[in-house]
């Protein structure tokens, strides 16, 4: 498994942890992580991103539970594609 692949993981579960305890998570940086594992797994990247892009609208209308749903979601998927 190469270092980016561990990196990821590790972002996603640091941003569900961080959101879950109500803290700001750097989206750019988890953002940069996809970018450079999309060549290797284009779809899961794509939905990586979307899952990613999910979780921040609703963060930002302030429902928290369909957050981290997308959190949750966006690290299974991350897990499964492995």
């Amino acid at each position: 498994m190469n270092r980016n692949v561990l990196d990821l993981l590790g972002a996603l579960r640091l941003a569900g942890r961080r959101f879950e305890a109500g803290k700001p998570i750097d989206h750019g940086a988890l953002r940069q992580l996809i970018e450079a594992e999309r060549e290797n797994r284009p779809a899961v990247c794509s939905a990586l991103s979307d899952l990613i892009q999910a979780a921040e609208d609703a963060a930002a209308l302030g429902d928290r539970t369909a957050a981290m749903k997308h959190y949750r979601a966006a690290i299974d998927l991350w897990n499964c594609s492995l």
